[in-house]
This record gives structure tokens, sequence and C-alpha cells, in this order.
């Protein structure tokens, strides 16, 4: 199976590159450049994964829909439902736009969280403006104009150095943004990201993130969280996708 934009040799590639990262060890080069199925990522290496200055210039080249892994709604419902419902997100009496995903690129996730399970409104970013002119396009196109501007927000920010004010969100959630942070060469960014993360969920609230690791350990900056659970959502030969729930406290 493909997992569309990154197939499972990548996928393995980035989570060997992740594994040697957390303990220390330069990758070797087989582990840092895996040739991927799909012709816009050939020659990869994964390590630019990390870099800003990749992803911009990929939108630039290609804002064909993507998704980075193949993990839809259903897939994840089972972990977003009882949080949703714990907190009042969906149906028309729900918090108004109190969910926010970071790093979307040209992923469906929050727009079919709106469409097939009624969140009351999702805020989407991403750094590059393409996949979000895209994204509000599709949003219009499926919802008509009116409720695309009710219940969909397509922003760029970075989410190093976010916009919103503090305890803006009840649940925040990524789907590979956490991973391509991880493997930054910068080693500021891990602990920006943690905190404007944090900062921007209320107490109470929830981040969600979907990734590569197997066995996703968390760097001393997720202390801030409460460790909720985490799981493997899907398997693919050495390459699985893996949910990680923490709890703002």
């Amino acid at each position: 199976m493909e997992l569309a934009g990154l197939s499972a040799d990548t996928l393995a590639a980035l989570q060997q590159h992740m594994a040697e990262k957390e303990q220390g060890l330069v990758p070797t080069l087989d582990a840092l450049h895996a040739a991927s199925q799909e012709s816009t990522l050939a020659d990869l290496n994964v390590a630019d994964f990390g870099s800003n200055e990749y992803w911009l210039a990929r939108w630039q080249e290609s804002s064909e829909a993507q998704e980075w892994f193949v993990i839809d709604v259903d897939k994840i419902w089972p972990w977003f439902g009882p949080i949703c419902a714990e907190l009042g997100l969906c149906g028309e009496d729900g918090a108004h736009k109190a969910v926010l995903e970071l790093g979307a690129g040209t992923s469906r996730l929050a727009l079919d969280l709106v469409i097939q399970h009624h969140v009351n409104g999702v805020v989407v970013t991403d750094l590059a403006r393409e996949p979000m002119q895209m994204q509000a396009t599709r949003a219009s196109n499926e919802l008509g104009a009116e409720d695309a501007d009710r219940l969909t927000s397509y922003l760029v920010d970075d989410a190093c150095r976010m916009q919103f004010r503090d305890g803006q969100f009840k649940l925040v959630f990524d789907k590979g943004t956490n991973d391509c942070i991880r493997i930054s060469e910068d080693p500021e960014i891990l602990p920006k990201f943690v905190s404007e993360v944090h900062r921007i969920i209320e107490s109470g609230g929830y981040y969600v993130f979907v990734t590569c690791q197997h066995d996703p350990k968390l760097d001393p900056w997720f202390e801030l969280f409460e460790v909720c659970e985490t799981a493997v959502v899907l398997r693919d030969g050495p390459a699985t996708t893996n949910i990680v729930v923490l709890h703002r406290t």
C-alpha cells in the first residue's frame, strides 16, 4: 500500500531517521535518502522535512491535494469522538471554531470533521499560502460559500510563532507537523513549538498528533501536558502510523 505522498519505504526511512536522531546517532545515507514511488518525492532527503524552506518551495512547485499519511477522519474518530463530546465541539450549539489543525497542507481531515461529524468550525493553518488557498476553494465548493466562511478558516501561520490568543482553542491537532518539527536541525524549534501549542490551548483542552514514530517518546518539553494515550492507527510492513493524545491540565 502506498501512503499518499509518502511511500511505505520513505515513511520507514523517516522513522529510522527520527529514532537515530533521538539516540544521538549519525543517520546513514540509506536512512536519509529514500526514493519515493511518487515522482515529486524522488531522491528525497527526509531530513529536509524539518526545514521551512523545503515546504515553502514544495508548495510553490505543486499544490496538488495530498495526504501525508493514509489516515482519514474515520480512522481517528475513535479518539477524536470522545474528546469532541467531552469538550462540546459538535452540533450547532457546540463551541464555534474551537478546533485548530496545524500544518495541514492540503489534507482534507479538518473539512471532513465538519462535514461528517458536525464539528462546529475548524481553523486550519499552514506555513505556505498555496495549500491554504486550495483548501479554502475546496471548502467553498463542498459546503457553499456561506457555510465555508462560517465553519472553516484557512490561515497562513507559523506554528512556532502563532497569531492566536492564549487559550483560544479547546482542541489542537496535527498530522505529521510534529514529526517535521522534531527532525529540524534547529534545536530551538521543538521547545518553541510545544510552548506555543500549550499556550493556545485552554486548560482542560487537548493536543492530539498523528506521528510516524514507532514508539512515540515525548521530549521533556511535552511534560507541560498529561499523556492520555498512544496507539497504533495503521501498520504497513515496517512503517506504522500512531496517534498521541495529550491533555492540557
